[in-house]
C-alpha cells in the first residue's frame, strides 16, 4: 500500500481495484464451494463450513475450496514486480459466535471455539505462500480422500511463535485430490430465493450498527467508489491483553463485554472510530482511528493522545 501511495493520488484508485479485481475471483470460489464468508479480519479472511449430515463433508468442501484458490490465485500480478499469494489454515470442531459492544448502536462480532484456535495455529505452519495446512483432526477424517504430507518439527522450531502450544500437534500440507470432486450445494447462490428487498430493508438498521460509519455514509449515498481517497489519520493500535481461552465461560466473555463498551465509549467521546476488533491465536487487538469521514478534526492526533 506504501508503493501504491507514493503513486499519487491513483495509487489509492489503483490499489483498491486490483485488490477488488483479486478478492472477487476469491469470493467466488468460496461461494461455488459453500463456504460462508465470516468475516475480513485484517489481511485475512475468515470462511466457516456449516456442519451437514457429515461433519467430514464439510472438510472435504473446505479443502477442495483451499485447492481451488491456490489454482487460481497463486502468484497472481497485480503491478509489475507485486504478487498475491494466500496461506491457508483449516481446523474442524465447535465454535461460538459472540456479539459485543453496542456503544452508540456499534456492534462487533467474533467467532472463537476449537476450529477457529486450530485453524490459526494450522496457518502458522505455512512457511510460503500457496500451502494449505490442516490440523490432524482434519486428517483423521478425510485421509483416504486427499494426498497429505506431514509437516515434520525440527527441535529448533519455534512452533509458528506459539511456544508450546503446537507442541505435539501434527499438521499436514495438502497436496492433491485422490479421488473425484464432490459436488457442492452452494446456499450462498441461492440466497435470493430466500430473500427479497422487503426483507432486507427491514434489518438494515441491526446490519449497519455492524458497518463503520466511515463506510456506511457511502453506502447510504450509494457512492461506494468515492470511499477510496488518501487521507491524514492518527491511528491507535490496542492490545487488549484477552485470549481466546477466556472465552470459554461466561465470565471471561462478560469481561469481553464490559471492555469492548467501555474502549467504544471512550473513543466515540473523541470522535475516533473503531475501526477492527480481532480476536484470534495470537490475541486480540483493536484498530481505532480519528480522522475518518464524517468526522475529522485538526487535533486529531492530540484526542487520539489524550483517548489512550
Amino acid at each position: 500500500s506504501e508503493s501504491f501511495a507514493k503513486l499519487g493520488r491513483i495509487g489509492p484508485e489503483f490499489l483498491a481495484f486490483s485488490l477488488n479485481r483479486y478478492m472477487e475471483k476469491l469470493i467466488n470460489i468460496i461461494g461455488k464451494n459453500g463456504g460462508d464468508i465470516f468475516k475480513f479480519a485484517g489481511d485475512a479472511l475468515l470462511v466457516i463450513w456449516p456442519e451437514g449430515s457429515d461433519l467430514s463433508d464439510s472438510c472435504k468442501r473446505a479443502i477442495q475450496c483451499a485447492l481451488d484458490i491456490q489454482a487460481e490465485l497463486h502468484n497472481v500480478e497485480i503491478s509489475k514486480d507485486k504478487k498475491l499469494s494466500i496461506k491457508i489454515g483449516i481446523g474442524v470442531g465447535e465454535v461460538r459466535i459472540l456479539f459485543v459492544g453496542g456503544q452508540f448502536d456499534r456492534a462487533e462480532y467474533l467467532i472463537v471455539g476449537e476450529a477457529m484456535r486450530v485453524a490459526c495455529l494450522s496457518e502458522t505452519k505455512a512457511t510460503n505462500g500457496g500451502q494449505t495446512i490442516v490440523h490432524e483432526s482434519i486428517h483423521k477424517l478425510i485421509k483416504n480422500f486427499y494426498a497429505f504430507e506431514e509437516i515434520e518439527e525440527s527441535e529448533e522450531d519455534d512452533h509458528g511463535g506459539h511456544g508450546d502450544e503446537t507442541k505435539g500437534m501434527k499438521f499436514y500440507r495438502v497436496l492433491r485430490l485422490l479421488k473425484d470432486r464432490i459436488q457442492v450445494r452452494a446456499d450462498a447462490y441461492l440466497m435470493r430465493t430466500k430473500f427479497n428487498a422487503n426483507k432486507v430493508r427491514s434489518k438494515l438498521p441491526l446490519l449497519k450498527s455492524f458497518v463503520p460509519k466511515a463506510i456506511s455514509i457511502y453506502l447510504d449515498l450509494e457512492k461506494e467508489r468515492w470511499s477510496k481517497e488518501i487521507r491524514m489519520l492518527t491511528i491507535m493500535f490496542l492490545n487488549l491483553k484477552v485470549d481466546l481461552s477466556q472465552t470459554n465461560s461466561e465470565e471471561g466473555i462478560m469481561r469481553i463485554q464490559n471492555i469492548v463498551r467501555t474502549v467504544q465509549r471512550c473513543i466515540y467521546m473523541t470522535k475516533g472510530a473503531l475501526n477492527k476488533f480481532l480476536m484470534d491465536d495470537k490475541g486480540s487487538v483493536m484498530l481505532i482511528v480519528w480522522g475518518l469521514p464524517p468526522i475529522s478534526e485538526i487535533n486529531d492526533a492530540s484526542r487520539a493522545v489524550y483517548t489512550a
